[in-house]
């Protein structure tokens, strides 16, 4: 034990000391495209990566740039649309929607919308 039972009482008191009800919400920093962007590089361009592949294997040619799918994750209410994925748009959504950034902020919606602009539709 600690000096004067100091260890006990830590414990004794660690609920008080320690809000583990408190949200990571309430203390989000905004932070501007550019900064978000450099924080989730490594996602995104793995979520463009994910893209790229496809469109090369159904020999695809893209409008798309990265830049764009960047404004897609981080702009993605631009994006709407009532039509339904493809089958093909459905693979692309279920691979690049593993990626935490991604599926916290695009909707498939926004995704199909933002698939049906650049890529060429496939039925």
């Amino acid at each position: 034990m600690g000096i004067n039972d100091e260890y006990s009482r830590d414990a004794f008191h660690y609920d008080l000391a320690y809000d583990s009800e408190s949200s990571e919400e309430e203390y989000e920093i905004e932070v501007d495209p550019e900064q978000w962007e450099a924080i989730y590089s490594d996602e995104l361009l793995d979520g463009w990566m994910f893209i790229r592949e496809f469109c090369e294997e159904v020999y695809l040619q893209p409008r798309a740039s990265f830049t764009d799918f960047i404004e897609l994750v981080i702009e993605p209410w631009r994006w709407t649309t009532t039509e339904r994925m493809t089958q093909m748009q459905d693979m692309v959504w279920r691979d690049i929607s593993q990626i935490q950034v991604i599926s916290q902020r695009v909707s498939p919606e926004n995704f199909c919308a933002w698939m049906n602009h650049y890529i060429p539709r496939i039925n």
